[in-house]
């Protein structure tokens, strides 16, 4: 959210779809890195060089991809610790504000007390029957989004005779590496110009209609693979299903852009 609210207030009309777009990007560059930790490093077990000089990871064999995972987050914080410029005023101190209600030193950047009460008002605005729908839909989308992100994986690892597609370690990362790489492709490629040719709202309508084959293409999969003698088949039906994920996912940045639009100011954008 911090990452949302600075790109936001650094952002406009003109390059705000391209930096949104960069949010759904990051995140399944972020899978992929995952992906590539959980499989390399899964188990100490594998590296007896490094058990040895460090006893630790025998002791506990899944410390390893546990303590690469967490040097992530930690460089991140170096980097925004050293590299990251505030975007959001300072508040103004009540010793600022002089006798005539004026700020002093207000032309360094420092927020008067007009700003504060527009911050106050601001929070009345979140309120409005439009962003509230704004919000509703942004929860259903999570909603269907987080979902897609579990079953998608529990389905293909399931036994056919159960309902599922019977796939081994290598074919779930297969089929989650062409939803990441999918994903990273039309955020960057195709968002931007989708955005600008529909507009924001008639294309969030689009994109969801397109959960629908993402869910509803499962159950047919099922059926293709209990037959036996389509595994092409169920691949490509497969690969289908998750690019409808993939292109589906962008509806996350026509929320965020509608929310920005919507609110009347900065701060408003920002609470939201």
């Amino acid at each position: 959210m911090l990452a949302l609210t600075v790109s936001g207030e650094i952002s406009d009309s003109t390059n705000e779809s391209r930096a949104f777009s960069f949010f759904p990007m990051c995140l399944n560059i972020g899978i992929l890195v995952a992906s590539f930790i959980g499989g390399t490093f899964g188990s100490s077990k594998s590296f007896p060089t490094l058990t040895s000089a460090f006893p630790i990871f025998k002791t506990y064999p899944y410390l390893l991809p546990n303590f690469l995972a967490a040097l992530l987050p930690l460089l991140v914080a170096i980097i925004a610790a050293i590299w990251l410029e505030e975007t959001l005023p300072p508040k103004a101190s009540p010793s600022d504000v002089s006798s005539e209600g004026t700020l002093t030193g207000s032309d360094d950047g420092v927020t008067g007390p007009d700003d504060l009460d527009k911050e106050e008002t601001s929070l009345k605005a979140l309120f409005t029957p439009h962003i509230n729908a704004i919000m509703f839909s942004f929860a259903i989308l999570s909603l269907l989004g987080g979902a897609q992100t579990a079953l998608q994986p529990l389905f293909a690892f399931t036994p056919v005779r159960d309902g599922g597609l019977g796939f081994g370690e290598k074919e779930i990362g297969i089929a989650m590496s062409i939803r990441s790489v999918a994903t990273i492709a039309v955020q960057l490629l195709a968002f931007p110009a989708l955005q600008r040719t529909f507009g924001t709202n008639r294309l969030f309508r689009w994109l969801m209609v397109l959960w629908l084959p993402t869910y509803l293409g499962l159950p047919f999969l099922n059926a293709i693979a209990r037959t036996g003698d389509h595994p092409v088949i169920v691949w490509v039906g497969l690969s289908a299903t998750l690019l409808c994920s993939a292109i589906a996912n962008m509806a996350f940045g026509t929320c965020w852009i509608g929310c920005r639009s919507d609110c009347a100011d900065a701060q408003c954008a920002t609470c939201s």
